[in-house]
């Protein structure tokens, strides 16, 4: 036993030489006891500032001093004091400035630019990283370039310019792997992953997340871990996977420290979104109260934002309407002090108050200036959302054509954006399998590494050493071969299960029926062979009537219920030949091969009947449920193509809902 810790610790001292993490960091100005507390966040930032404080007194040096007041400045900054923030700063700025202390500086100037930028002051942000990248590029320093890189790319984020921050937070990973720093480069690859999410780029997104997160696990960095795992929880969102957001996001919740109260704000903002969505409207409250009584005693703008927002859509599930209000309108009063994101997410809430309240007028104002900042933002996700819920409001309006304009750009959209998520699905697991795979290789090479080292160590070793090395050498193939045999066999389960996982990417999980993209398909199947026979074809767009009141008064799960009663109505009461389908949300789609026009008129009233008939049993309940039906015909199909066929029915759809609903109308 003693001979094999002899040589691990043989092992473990000739890996730290050859891989420099012995070696002298470069010298810097800051004090040791500065450096310790400002990187402690197993403590408050008010107990650490406290004790900052205390030191700086007696400060053996006005540069000593100086780092002290960079230290009290942050920790002002977590504590949300910013005025007192920002003069603590100036000082340490004016001691770097005497004492020609450029270390000194460049931190003091990456605290402001990051205050400034979080706060929405774009232009004092520039200038402070202007100042900061007058430091830093002279220098050579790559750790200093890769925080100016990180901060900039930050600036860009909240201003709307995804393809520049993208590109400068890619410089500041790769500034930060070049110079070592493993704590940097992983929250520049959150980052970047972040933007990425936010444009659709789901796979990417999820890669450099899983990087990010094997990179802070290595170096321990818990505050970085936390973020990865809300990284991971936001693009699981974006996914249509609400319950693994939610799991991720309780995730980031264990690696927080009595520092991270900001980032605790933001984690039980969210969290009280996902399980919102998920119909966990008491524990959606909950975490929301919790992330607001946080926010109010000690978050920032964003915080507040973030998390009154979260509790005021949580209240309109909770038909307290007057409360929501309350809790919008404190949201709202951070609009100036904050970036273009947050202030997106303000005008979606107020629109969603106004419009339960019935003032449509506002509801209209709020959501038209959603859509135009999630435009401003290039946020392609967010935008798609506020373009459902602008449609909807316009339809409660009135004005069916705005709401069609609208509808058709949210459907172009969605095209775009091609939103399909057993098929992200696929993506992620051919990502990870690719990733397993070169984990495997590192593995492999690292392994080499240690075999080299052991060979040189060989000369220097007694003979009991050797037999030891060569144990631990079997050890060390043994793993190698299992993990192998690990990797082998996730290959080929992913493989036996490609057809499964292509049967779910065209079924609604939901309902049973095709999704939108099997039916697409499908419709794409049919359409080429009536062109070539001459054959009519027929467009059922079925939509359930004021289904939103279903969900209100009932609930989510309620919602759900008729969701899968209405659909097996509706396949039952459709021709064995037609082709029948989910289309999103509460809308259905069924498409009719060799119907004639005055045919599919009186097949979609038979439908129309059978869900109106007899009223929906749920939960001991009876509910009644009807749907309006909007119908187009094609007799010659070759001059009629999908997109005209659609939006002939979706046309009629609308006259059909504008007419009083539970009625068929023919396009």
């Amino acid at each position: 036993m003693y001979a094999r810790l002899a040589l691990w610790l043989c092992l473990l001292l000739s890996w730290t030489a050859g891989s420099g993490l012995l070696a002298a960091a470069p010298a810097g100005s800051e004090p040791a006891d500065v450096a310790r507390l400002r990187n402690d966040r197993s403590h408050t930032a008010e107990s650490l500032l406290s004790q900052l404080e205390s030191w700086g007194k007696t400060a053996p040096t006005p540069l000593a001093a100086g780092w002290a007041k960079l230290g009290m400045g942050e920790f002002c900054d977590e504590m949300e004091q910013p005025e007192r923030a920002y003069a603590l700063l100036d000082e340490a700025l004016a001691v770097a400035a005497a004492e020609r202390a450029d270390d000194l500086a460049s931190a003091a100037h990456s605290r402001r630019a990051s205050m400034y930028a979080t706060r929405g002051d774009a232009q004092r942000a520039a200038d402070a990283l202007a100042r900061m990248e007058a430091v830093a590029r002279p220098s050579g320093r790559k750790d200093w370039m890769a925080l100016w890189a990180y901060n900039r790319g930050v600036l860009e984020r909240k201003l709307g310019r995804f393809p520049d921050a993208i590109r400068y937070f890619e410089q500041s990973a790769e500034l930060a792997r070049d110079g070592g720093d493993r704590e940097q480069q992983a929250r520049a690859l959150n980052a970047v992953g972040l933007v990425l999410a936010r444009t659709g780029q789901f796979a990417d997104a999820l890669a450099r997340h899983n990087e990010a997160l094997e990179l802070a696990q290595a170096v321990g960095d818990a505050s970085e871990i936390a973020r990865t795992y809300r990284m991971l929880g936001f693009l699981h969102r974006n996914l249509d996977d609400e319950e693994l957001a939610a799991q991720n996001i309780r995730e980031a919740l264990k690696h927080l420290g009595p520092r991270d109260v900001r980032e605790g704000i933001a984690l039980r903002g969210e969290l009280s979104r996902s399980l919102l969505k998920m119909g966990q409207v008491e524990d959606a409250a909950r975490f929301g109260e919790e992330a607001s009584e946080a926010a109010m005693s000690l978050g920032s703008p964003p915080n507040k934002v973030n998390s009154f927002t979260a509790l005021s859509d949580v209240r309109l599930a909770q038909g307290r309407i007057d409360d929501a209000d309350l809790w919008s309108r404190r949201a709202a009063e951070q609009f100036n002090s904050v970036a273009i994101r947050d202030q997106v997410q303000i005008h979606a809430n107020r629109a969603a108050v106004a419009r339960a309240r019935g003032d449509l007028r506002t509801a209209l104002t709020e959501a038209r200036a959603t859509v135009e900042g999630a435009r401003k933002l290039g946020d392609k996700v967010l935008e798609r959302g506020a373009l459902d819920a602008l449609s909807d409001i316009e339809l409660a309006s009135g004005d069916a054509m705005a709401a069609m304009a609208t509808r058709k750009a949210f459907q172009q959209l969605d095209k775009t954006l091609a939103i399909d998520v057993a098929g992200r699905r696929i993506a992620i697991l051919e990502g990870n399998l690719t990733a397993q795979r070169a984990e495997t290789e590192r593995a492999l090479l690292a392994r080499d590494n240690q075999i080299q080292t052991l060979r040189i160590a060989r000369q220097r070793l007694l003979g009991i050493a050797l037999i030891v090395g060569l144990c631990a050498l079997a050890v060390f193939a043994y793993m190698l071969h299992r993990r192998y045999r690990e990797t082998q066999r996730l290959h080929a389960a992913l493989v036996a299960s490609a057809s499964e996982l292509e049967r779910v990417a065209r079924t609604d999980t939901l309902t049973g029926v095709a999704n939108r993209g099997a039916v697409t398909d499908q419709f794409e199947q049919l359409l080429a062979e009536t062109q070539s026979t001459q054959r009519p074809l027929a467009v059922l767009l079925i939509d359930i009537d004021h289904f939103k009141r279903i969900n209100d008064h009932h609930g989510h799960l309620a919602g759900d219920a008729v969701l899968r009663e209405a659909a097996l109505r509706m396949r039952d009461a459709l021709p064995a030949e037609a082709r029948f389908g989910r289309w999103g949300g509460e809308e259905f789609i069924a498409v009719l091969p060799d119907i004639a026009p005055e045919r599919a008129g009186l097949i979609a009233e038979r439908v129309r009947h059978v869900v109106a008939a007899q009223p929906f049993r749920v939960d001991g309940a009876e509910l009644a449920v009807s749907i309006s039906i909007g119908v187009a015909s094609a007799p010659r199909p070759e001059r009629r193509g999908i997109d005209r066929l659609i939006a002939t029915a979706d046309a009629a759809l609308y006259r059909a809902k504008h007419a009083g609903r539970n009625r068929v109308e023919v396009g």
